[in-house]
Parts: C-alpha cells; sequence; structure tokens
C-alpha cells in the first residue's frame, strides 16, 4: 500500500482539481489523493464549475469524469486546452466507448481510468503525471 508522500513541490502542496458528478467519487478520488500524495483538492461537480475554477485558479493535475450531465467530456477537454494548455489531466469514466476512448488518445490524453478503479492504479497514474511534470519529488512508497 502507499505511504503519504511528505515533500511535494517546494513544502507546498500539489493542487488537484477533482470533477466528477457522483459526490462519492469525488470524495474517494479527494482523500486518497490527499492522504497518499500530499494533494491539496478542489472539487466540481461538473464542467462549468470546472472552468470556473481554472480561471481563477492554477492546479497541477485535473482529474475528470469523462460523462457528466451538461458540458461533454470532449468540449470540456478542448476548453481546458484553451485555458491550461500544459495541465496534466487524467480522465475518470465508466461511461465512455471504444470510440470515445480512442478519440481522447488521439487528443493526447494518455491517462484514462475505469470505474470502478483500484485506489493503487488512480494513484500510480497521479503520481506518474506529477513526476513527468517534475512537481512530485517524493515518491509514494509501495
Amino acid at each position: 500500500m502507499y505511504k503519504k508522500a511528505h515533500q511535494p513541490k517546494l513544502g507546498l502542496f500539489n493542487k488537484a482539481l477533482v470533477v466528477d458528478d457522483e459526490k462519492l467519487s469525488r470524495d474517494i478520488i479527494s482523500k486518497a489523493l490527499t492522504r497518499y500524495l500530499g494533494c491539496d483538492i478542489y472539487t466540481a461537480s461538473n464542467g462549468v464549475e470546472a472552468l470556473s475554477y481554472l480561471r481563477s485558479g492554477e492546479y497541477d493535475i485535473l482529474l475528470l469524469d469523462f460523462v457528466m450531465p451538461g458540458i461533454s467530456g470532449f468540449n470540456l477537454i478542448q476548453e481546458i486546452r484553451l485555458l491550461k494548455n500544459d495541465v496534466s489531466m487524467l480522465i475518470v469514466t465508466g461511461n465512455a466507448s471504444d470510440q470515445d476512448i480512442k478519440t481522447l488518445k488521439e487528443m493526447g490524453i494518455n491517462r484514462i481510468v475505469y470505474k470502478p478503479f483500484k485506489i493503487s492504479t488512480l494513484l500510480e497514474m497521479v503520481a506518474d503525471a506529477l513526476f513527468e511534470k517534475n512537481i512530485l519529488i517524493a515518491a509514494p512508497k509501495y
């Protein structure tokens, strides 16, 4: 199991925005990222709320439910790219079709977690994304 990372970038918490219309999913993801990776978590229940957060702040990683009411997953990703082109994104989905996954990969989204997911899988993908951007300094312990 993971042990909490104790040295995020410059002694500050890595900021993560968790976007999911299901409160339980937001809570589970948020608690895992806080406990094991030391992330400072912000949550949004829909794409419009997520865009509002992105317009007013910087985030190290975004975890996005792909299928939510309102703005589509593809439209949300396009809007995010216009606002914050270099932010790391991880898609969390239980309802994406094979064609959706293919399109996501064509858009450069390679981190996709399928619901139901193992917390360890989610944490590995988030840690990899943060390491890739040299944001997370302390490696999680397995």
